[in-house]
């Protein structure tokens, strides 16, 4: 830094509220520190005015008036703050006259050439004078019996407005601080009790969160269903010719449900045995004609191609009572049974099969289920959580409780029976882990097939904190995993 400051005009000075304004102008620490010096110098008609702040155990030069760029080695930095150290081990204001220094400030005056210096302390509360300093405001006059705007005591008095704006401005700067800056800064400002305290605030949580075991529970979704259950199909083309049952109905194994007719099959069994007729009046006739004493010569000798012929027609009858017998079977098969012994599940029957309605073999037309048990339940877990079950199952320490839509006051176990070998892709609601569980208990009659159900999977225990943060540490660990391959 020059030993000299930068000229300004000195005659210029600012009225108090302009001083104000622009002393309180920016939180910017830097911004604001130029402002105290470069102001208070306009409004107080001092050459000079240096602004030391407190880092940690020392007082470091912050600011001059008139300068913009400050050397810490230089000659001129180093008196500002040998003063200034002198000012707050006193903890008074320092007053000294190159015509008569004080002991404190006599090398000062004779290296920086000031002819009067004054020192006042900023402290964290005005009125406290044993409150924590935080920093030191340097006034210079290099000019012998110059004419000033202020007096020492007029300085005084702006003091704590200036505590005020250099206060907002360095809470300003350690709320802009990271973690590890404000705990530095909080270090070296003494507190070091507050820091230790909070560092072991911090180990004693992190030894909570992975020492201390926990329950490990994945939540998922599904739906509950009769584990005897068929659904019912068209035996054969056709169309609905009577149903013979209602919904919610008890049925047994055999009881017939629905008629169908098949126009086409009517017509292909009614062909055959018309051929059939034909192909048996044939063979008779052969027959007989083998057999009548009354034939002529020439026709016996035609005995061996009659027989033959003979032997193709009973063929040709073997194959249509085949076709017949098969026809038979699918015009059988037109009346759909139940079963099972159960229920029909297949709401409003009669707007679903109205009679006409055509139909084609393999149609799924109803649905018959044992409601009196065991009951299934379909359940779905988020992929993001497939690992931890899947770890369970292994483990043998899973556990599975249910809540159904129809009783959310009831809880129910369940037993895990078998895991689907793939994920599935679900509308909507993305890709999960297919699971089958059986009920353990009784359900409320009331209960329906479809319910949805909310289920609740114990997967043994955890730290607190894989519990609490097992997808971030899942993402973290991919990540790391792929960063190394």
């Amino acid at each position: 830094m020059p030993s000299q400051p930068v000229s300004q005009d000195d005659g210029h000075t600012l009225d108090t509220p302009n001083w104000i304004a622009g002393i309180f102008r920016s939180l910017d620490i830097e911004e604001c520190s130029a402002a105290i010096t470069n102001e208070t110098r306009l409004w107080s008609g001092w050459d000079r005015v240096s602004l030391l702040l407190r880092t940690g155990d020392k007082l470091r030069l912050k600011s001059v008036s008139g300068v913009q760029s400050i050397d810490p080695r230089s000659s001129t930095t180093q008196m500002l703050e040998e003063i200034a150290k002198s000012c707050w081990n006193s903890g008074e204001v320092l007053d000294s006259n190159a015509d008569d220094p004080s002991n404190d400030c006599r090398s000062y005056h004779e290296r920086c050439r000031t002819q009067r210096v004054v020192v006042l302390p900023i402290r964290s509360h005005a009125q406290d004078h044993s409150s924590e300093m935080i920093g030191v405001l340097v006034f210079d006059q290099f000019e012998k019996n110059a004419p000033l705007a202020r007096s020492v005591s007029d300085l005084k008095e702006g003091t704590p407005l200036i505590r005020t704006a250099l206060t907002h401005a360095l809470n300003h700067s350690r709320l802009q601080q990271g973690f590890v800056a404000r705990l530095r800064s909080s270090w070296t400002r003494g507190r070091l009790t507050r820091s230790l305290l909070v560092l072991g605030t911090i180990a004693f949580a992190l030894l909570l969160l992975t020492t201390v075991p926990t329950e490990l529970v994945i939540y998922g979704n599904g739906v509950l269903r009769p584990d005897r259950q068929r659904d019912v199909f068209a035996g054969a083309n056709g169309y609905i010719d009577n149903v013979l049952v209602t919904t919610g109905v008890d049925v047994d194994v055999d009881t017939k449900l629905i008629e169908l007719k098949s126009p086409e099959l009517q017509m292909s069994l009614s062909e055959l045995r018309g051929e059939l007729a034909t192909t048996s009046q044939q063979i008779d006739d052969l027959e007989t004609l083998r057999t009548d004493p009354q034939s002529s010569s020439r026709e016996r000798n035609r005995m061996h191609d009659l027989a033959a012929r003979r032997e193709e027609l009973k063929a040709l009858e073997q194959n249509i009572r085949t076709q017949i017998k098969s026809l038979e079977e699918q015009q059988f098969a037109l009346t759909l049974r139940s079963p099972i012994r159960g229920t029909v599940l297949t709401p409003d029957l009669n707007s679903k099969l109205p009679v006409g309605r055509p139909v084609q073999r393999t149609d799924r037309l109803l649905r018959v289920a044992d409601l009196k048990g065991p009951w299934i339940v379909e359940l779905y877990v988020d992929q993001r959580d497939s690992g931890p079950v899947i770890e369970a199952v292994n483990s043998d320490q899973i556990s599975i409780a249910i809540v159904t839509a129809d009783a959310p006051n009831e809880s129910f176990t369940a037993t895990l029976q078998s895991i689907a070998p793939a994920m599935t892709v679900r509308t909507g609601r993305g890709v999960s882990l297919e699971m089958q569980a059986t009920i353990d208990e009784d359900l409320d009659p009331g209960i329906r097939p479809g319910s949805s159900v909310q289920c609740r999977i114990f997967c043994g225990h955890r730290s607190i904190g894989r519990v609490w943060f097992r997808r971030m540490i899942d993402k973290l660990s991919a990540w790391w995993n792929l960063r190394k391959s």
